[in-house]
């Protein structure tokens, strides 16, 4: 078995390592370094614990502990890459090579192992067909090329899968076996919260795979069956003990969390992302997939059936589990693409079996090997420009990254990056891969980044932020850009909107003569806020989204966060800050090293303000203090002491503009200060 095994390594390695280096290499020579949103925060997240890997190891463990403890989206699948930020090609190209090498080409081995325990003995050629057609599969590529980890998730489930289809279960219950697969169960949860749908699917099918593959004669079929669904009871205890061991701060957020609505502007019908997925790898692995599924439920029974059966059960549940919550992009099509490449495999190898001609099936499987490497290429790739086998049963293209006019884009970049100064900040109104404010930051290298305002995007998940719109300068596309339905995007569609016509709080921007031809006749345009907004205005504009989202209102329409939209903000040099927090309760301020943060703004029906100095850390700290006035009035001047809180009543200021300055004693020590509208 070893040698056997061994044999199918080095086939894996003779097939698939030239198609990864190959693909990998020509693919990045030709994109556009356009990387924004995922595609960027995961390589530069590589990047940052790569060094800390080398030069803070203590730190490197730490840092992923916390990471997988309280993250979304941890950092140790792609932490432990840091080996290939030494290689010295390039920090984009080294990232790639390392996620494709780490994770794609394990994918690729532990098929081929799969199919070699369910079907040993086959000849060289079919084991060679079923590592190009791993290799050659365009799901498993796409996240991977655009920067994804979440290929690693697949490692983990192949991984179990093997286990099961190694060990019977239908023996008495043996604690080290529980551990061991608890462990494999929980893995993909561990690398990639959103494969719990997949989890939940392999615990629910799971079971019946290993009984029909293992259930004999010489016990009670109800005795054996009890004593997988032993193990199977076991092992869910173990991964519940593990994610709580490991991942307690995610999973109290997930328990609180309702992911359904927060991520409701993800959301289509199920048609749309059936269409998806299926279009993901193919509509040409459709008949090859029904041949699998209705092969599977013949009568006589085989390991091959069994397994074939329970792909394609996997599919049809996590896919429903998962649908209920969001549509699949391509990165959580990946388990949905591996019970369909399993079950499609099983069916064209059926369909090679009516052949009865030796000669023939060679035939037929060299010409699909060649088929399948054209297929591949297509998906990919261009030539000469040009696209190819473009049609509907084909996977979807996922070509490198280009933009149209890109000099325009470079030229856009560079007239920001001479804005960006002083305490002039800039908002970029739009969310896609045309034009975004992280596209903006790719394009200067970051050396904007302290001046950039990052715009909420999506509507239940981030909600509005207001301090957004303190910015000087915002971007605009016209026609407005969005990567979602605009239904779920109103807090780019709505003050973008406003400001192209000039209409709401858009009559307080000139449209300046910036304006930029981007890719698909996209204009961007630079409009400069000239004064703030006016009290009528700021309400307005915040009643358009309590209208749409009424649980909005006590975040919003309340009198700090109108007062705020009207503010005219000059912070205090190096430490100034004046910042309304995301639920709208609370203002965040901070006096400057040498000068103090002044705001002038309309108090509206602000009765009461309490100031907080919430920052007891410094031995030096001697407090903040607090002006504020109306117009030629006596200023009401207040001392904030460190740790303290002072309430002052505004009353006499209601429905007046008026003035506060925050400003530092004798020092700038720890002089955050919070305030509240009571």
């Amino acid at each position: 078995m070893e040698d056997r095994a061994l044999k199918l390594s080095d086939l894996t390695i003779l097939i698939a390592l030239p198609i990864i280096l190959f693909q990998v290499f020509q693919y990045m020579e030709v994109e556009n370094p356009i990387y924004i949103w995922d595609y960027k925060a995961y390589w530069l997240t590589w990047e940052n614990f790569s060094q800390m890997a080398v030069h803070a190891p203590w730190h490197w463990v730490k840092a992923n502990l916390a990471s997988i403890n309280g993250s979304d989206y941890n950092t140790s699948p792609i932490s432990v890459l840091f080996p290939f930020y030494f290689i010295g090609i390039g920090s984009r190209l080294e990232y790639v090579l390392g996620l494709s090498l780490f994770y794609l080409l394990p994918i690729v081995y532990l098929t081929a192992a799969i199919f070699d325990r369910l079907k040993p003995g086959q000849s060289r050629l079919w084991q060679g067909v079923i590592v190009l057609a791993t290799t050659a599969y365009a799901p498993f590529w796409k996240p991977i090329l655009r920067g994804y980890p979440d290929d690693v998730g697949l490692i983990a489930i192949m991984l179990a899968i093997l286990y099961v289809l190694r060990t019977d279960l239908t023996g008495r219950i043996r604690p080290k076996t529980i551990l061991m697969l608890g462990i494999l169960m929980w893995m993909p949860f561990l690398l990639r919260r959103w494969y719990a749908y997949t989890v939940v699917s392999l615990y629910m099918t799971m079971p019946f795979l290993n009984f029909m593959l293992f259930s004999g004669q010489e016990k009670s079929k109800l005795v054996q069956f009890k004593n997988v669904a032993g193990h199977f009871v076991g092992a869910g205890i173990v991964s519940i003990v593990f994610a709580i061991i490991f991942q307690l701060s995610l999973l109290r957020r997930i328990v609180g969390t309702n992911y359904s609505y927060i991520y409701s502007a993800y959301q289509t019908d199920f048609q749309t992302s059936l269409h998806y997925m299926l279009h993901d790898g193919g509509l040409y692995m459709l008949p090859f997939f029904c041949v699998g599924a209705i092969w599977s439920m013949s009568r006589t029974r085989s390991p091959a059936k069994n397994f074939c059966l329970f792909s394609a059960a996997n599919l049809f549940i996590s896919f429903i589990l998962f649908t209920r919550t969001q549509s699949p992009g391509m990165q959580h099509c990946l388990p949905f693409s591996m019970w369909v490449l399993f079950t499609s495999l099983f069916g064209f190898r059926w369909l090679l079996d009516l052949i009865r001609n030796g000669a023939a099936q060679r035939a037929v499987m060299r010409l699909a090997a060649v088929t399948l490497l054209l297929i591949f290429m297509a998906t990919f790739n261009r030539v000469q420009g040009r696209a190819m086998l473009v049609n509907d049963y084909m996977p979807s293209k996922l070509y490198p990254l280009h933009l149209d006019n890109f000099q325009n884009y470079r030229t856009m970049a560079d007239t920001l990056e001479k804005l960006a100064s002083g305490d002039d900040r800039i908002l970029v109104l739009s969310s896609n891969d045309i034009l975004s404010d992280d596209l903006v930051s790719t394009l200067t290298h970051g050396r904007i980044d302290s001046h950039l305002v990052y715009a909420s995007q999506v509507d239940l998940r981030d909600r509005l932020r207001l301090t957004e719109f303190m910015a000087r300068y915002v971007v605009v596309a016209d026609p407005i850009q969005i990567h979602l339905h605009p239904e779920g995007q109103r807090v780019i569609a709505i003050p973008a909107q406003e400001i192209l016509s000039g209409r709401g709080i858009g009559a307080a921007y000139r449209r300046t003569d910036m304006a930029f031809h981007l890719s698909n006749n996209v204009t961007a345009t630079i409009f400069e806020k000239i004064r703030p907004f006016t009290p009528d205005e700021a309400e307005r504009f915040i009643k358009e989204f309590v209208d749409f989202y009424p649980d909005w209102k006590g975040a919003y329409s309340t009198p700090l966060s109108e007062s705020y939209l009207t503010a005219n903000i000059a912070r205090g040099d190096i430490w100034g800050a004046f910042d309304l927090g995301f639920n709208g309760e609370a203002i965040v301020a901070h006096p400057g090293e040498h000068s103090p943060t002044i705001v002038d703004w309309y108090f509206g029906t602000l009765h009461e303000l309490a100031f907080r100095s919430t920052n007891t850390r410094c031995p030096t700290a001697d407090g903040v203090t607090i002006q504020l006035a109306q117009g030629d009035g006596a200023p009401i001047r207040i001392e904030v002491p460190n740790g303290g809180t002072r309430e002052v009543d505004v009353s006499a200021l209601a429905g007046k503009t008026g003035r506060v300055v925050i400003d530092k004693n004798g020092n700038s020590a720890c002089d955050e200060v919070e305030i509240t509208a009571r």
